[in-house]
Parts: structure tokens; sequence; C-alpha cells
């Protein structure tokens, strides 16, 4: 016998080939995000090898054009959150093995040196360290 639903859980991030990431009302809360927050993905290099999603800067008092800044997409309360950068997504793909889109799970919530963040979880075809 085989099961239809193998895996159940879904992904709380996506990201697409073309530099769009879609984030989950989930990991914007755990976060804290709001719109014009910048995110960025920090690497733990040590022997863990564990990569984590955390706000760079937040939205209130910057100036300027920032790569890969929150928009809210359900109105300006809404918590799912999609963010633009061709680097972040180019990481990924590669990092996952995968050509068009990475769907990614978050763990818990961490502080690492530089706040908040979430563990993402990579799976894919390969993984490369």
């Amino acid at each position: 016998m085989k099961s239809i639903l193998e895996n159940s859980r879904k992904s709380d991030i996506t990201f697409w080939r073309d530099g769009h990431i879609d984030i989950c009302a989930r990991v914007s809360k755990a976060l804290d995000l709001k719109a014009g927050d910048v995110i960025d993905i920090a690497i733990d290099e040590g022997f863990s090898h564990e990569y984590y999603l955390y706000a760079r800067r937040n939205g209130g008092g910057r100036n300027g054009r920032h790569e890969a800044t929150c928009r809210a997409v359900n109105g300006e309360r809404s918590r799912y959150m999609r963010v633009n950068s061709k680097r972040l997504t180019h990481f990924v793909l590669h990092t996952t093995g995968e050509a068009e889109q990475a769907r990614v799970i978050c763990g818990e919530v961490t502080e690492i040196p530089m706040g908040k963040a979430v563990v993402i979880i990579m799976k894919g075809k390969k993984v490369k360290g």
C-alpha cells in the first residue's frame, strides 16, 4: 500500500527562480516582520552548518531602496509577505539543487548575533556544503 499524502507538512517559505520569495504568516509573525523590513539569510559555518532567516533592517526610518524588502500581500495588516531578491533565491535554489522553485520549512525561533531568527531546513535533490 502507498499513502497519497506521504508528507502533509506545508512549506513555510517558497523561493521562485524569478526572484520572488513568499513567506507564510507563521514565519512572518514569529520574526515580527512588517512591510518595509529587509530580510537576509545567515549561515552558521560551524559544525551544524545551519541556515537562518532574520530581519536585517526594520522598515521604520530607513532611507533609499533595499534588496529583499518585505511587502504585505493581502493588505497592509496582512502577515503574508512577499520579497524580491535574486541573490537570496539563487542561493537557496543552488543549495537545494532545485531549478524552478524551492519550498522550505522553518524550525523554531532562535537568537543569533544578528537578532531573532528562524532555522531554515533546506532539503532537496542535493545539499552542497
